[in-house]
């Protein structure tokens, strides 16, 4: 078994890192997710949020960083995830195509990525949703976010926060991406029930 499948996966680190280069192994069950989110993105479907539960090691975190680089620009990274799903399911990668997600001026999805921890939720999102801002040249995504950034750098642990912030921010970021040739936002959050 090669060393890339015994380690765990970090969402964060292994998207900017790139390090599945190609090794997800796209099994049934995650052709039947990306169907289902495929489903999701269309124009007429209501479904916006899914929740992803399985015992520990079985990919769950693996599977959300293909599902971003195959949903969010991510260069060379993402060109083999869309290859990779193109030679297991054609039709799958048709349907896709058709949302608009594999055109070459395309920009996907703008990622936000968080891995839950044992904080507040709203502060693990807030610096999910500063983290992708910043990473963005635009700088109508990166205002979009600013308050929210001297927010977490004031705001001590155990304060409670204001909900209305973390849902502003989002709206706020999703409207810049958009304005920005994204498609939306795709919030991923790892781990989810350390934030219970």
């Amino acid at each position: 078994v090669r060393g890339s499948f015994r380690r765990s996966t970090q969402l964060e680190k292994d998207f900017a890192a790139a390090d599945q280069n190609g090794e997800y192994i796209i099994t049934p069950m995650a052709r039947e997710a990306l169907r289902r989110l495929a489903e999701g993105i269309g124009t007429s479907s209501t479904f916006r949020a899914w929740t992803l539960t399985g015992p520990y090691g079985v990919g769950k975190s693996a599977f959300a960083v293909f599902l971003t680089m195959l949903f969010c620009e991510a260069g060379k990274q993402s060109r083999m995830a869309r290859s990779q799903l193109e030679q297991v399911d054609p039709l799958l990668s048709v349907h896709l195509r058709h949302l608009g997600l594999f055109k070459k001026d395309s920009k996907g999805f703008l990622p936000v990525l968080a891995t839950a921890r044992r904080t507040s939720a709203f502060k693990c999102i807030a610096e999910g949703i500063v983290s992708a801002a910043s990473l963005v040249r635009d700088q109508k995504v990166k205002a979009s976010v600013h308050s929210l950034g001297d927010t977490l750098r004031s705001q001590p642990n155990g304060q409670p926060w204001d909900t209305r912030q973390i849902i502003d921010a989002i709206s706020f970021l999703s409207k810049a991406a958009t304005a920005s040739g994204y498609q939306g936002i795709l919030l991923v959050i790892d781990e989810l029930g350390k934030l219970f």
